[in-house]
């Protein structure tokens, strides 16, 4: 018996949220993975702009499907440009024989010779392998993390994940549609989310830098600002020209933002419990993945005025940029070696 048109749309949706999950499972796993071997294999200064030339990926993804959607979309339909969300699977053999393992796992390993062989070919030093004792050995994972010097940062950057996520994805998912309920026609709304993720690799790469000399609070704090000040300057812009520019300081608040907050991260940190803090704030953070775009679809069915389809996202970057205030600054080559002991000696 053939399904009611309902049902057979339930089961698709169901289809459709398995499948997600199922993207989700994996990208939440090599995101924190790539930041954290970004900042192992990176010179101290020069992790930050490192990290954010290599989270730039993300921004081009982002472009690109602007780009393909503009150009394919009304022509080959969704299904199509999800097949194409495919292709970067044939780069798999790719990273398996070149992406190089973490040079503490294989010394923490006994894998000395190959630790040696890697750091030699990417011009590193090799870890110093932990004394033979029988003292208790540093505890890694989240018995780590959420010790007495490690809890509140962690916390903390978990807040400003979880802001600069629901920014992200609600932006990425709903400008297309805000900017078209200002007046503008889908081919121009699209485009506005290209400037968006423009913005963000331009900005990040520009940035991070300053990160690195200055420390990233300073810099990540000036990007939550820009995104709350360019967002509520969106609600009285009318020039097409100074719009495009604000979404573009947008995007350097938002996306860039979320890139700023994961090289902090990895700079704050010590190496036994970086990963596990990476996958920590951007596990809280997927939490304002989710509730961006229900926030933003939530706000365009309410039918509010064009001026607080943009004022409700500069909220959440307001109160990113607070939360940010509150956390550590640049840390000192000596503060750094009394977590590693304390990480040590828990």
């Amino acid at each position: 018996m053939k399904q009611s048109q309902p049902a057979a749309n339930q089961a698709a949706a169901i289809r459709f949220g398995l499948f997600r999950l199922l993207a989700g499972l994996g990208l939440g796993g090599v995101m924190p993975t790539a930041v954290a071997l970004t900042a192992e294999y990176s010179d101290p200064s020069r992790r930050s702009f490192n990290n954010a030339l290599m989270f730039s990926g993300y921004s081009v993804g982002g472009i690109l499907a602007a780009v393909l959607a503009m150009a394919l979309l009304p022509v080959w339909g969704f299904r199509f440009l999800f097949g194409l969300g495919a292709v970067p699977l044939l780069i798999l053999p790719l990273l398996v024989r070149y992406v190089p393992e973490s040079l503490v796992f294989l010394v923490a390993k006994g894998r000395l010779e190959e630790a040696e062989r890697t750091a030699a070919r990417l011009g590193v030093p090799v870890p110093e392998a932990p004394p033979a004792t029988a003292e208790p050995q540093p505890k890694r994972g989240p018995a780590a993390l959420f010790n007495r010097r490690h809890a509140l940062p962690a916390v903390l950057f978990a807040v400003v994940s979880f802001f600069g996520l629901l920014l992200v994805y609600g932006l990425n998912t709903w400008l297309p549609q805000i900017m078209r309920s200002a007046g503008y026609p889908l081919s121009s709304s699209l485009l506005f989310l290209l400037v968006m993720n423009l913005g963000a690799v331009i900005g990040s790469v520009l940035f991070s830098p300053l990160g690195d000399r200055f420390g990233m609070k300073p810099i990540t704090l000036l990007s939550f600002l820009a995104a709350a000040a360019s967002m509520s300057l969106l609600s009285i812009a009318t020039a097409a020209p100074l719009m495009y520019v604000l979404v573009a300081i947008a995007g350097f608040g938002t996306i860039g933002a979320q890139i700023l907050v994961l090289g902090y991260v990895a700079q704050h940190f010590p190496v036994e419990v970086r990963a596990t803090a990476l996958g920590w704030t951007l596990g809280i953070g997927r939490f304002g993945a989710i509730t961006g775009p229900l926030f933003g679809g939530l706000l365009l069915d309410s039918k509010v005025s064009i001026e607080w389809n943009f004022y409700a996202f500069a909220i959440p970057a307001a109160l990113a940029t607070a939360v940010v205030l509150l956390l550590p600054g640049k840390a000192t080559q000596a503060s750094e070696q009394a977590a590693q002991v304390e990480v040590r000696t828990a």
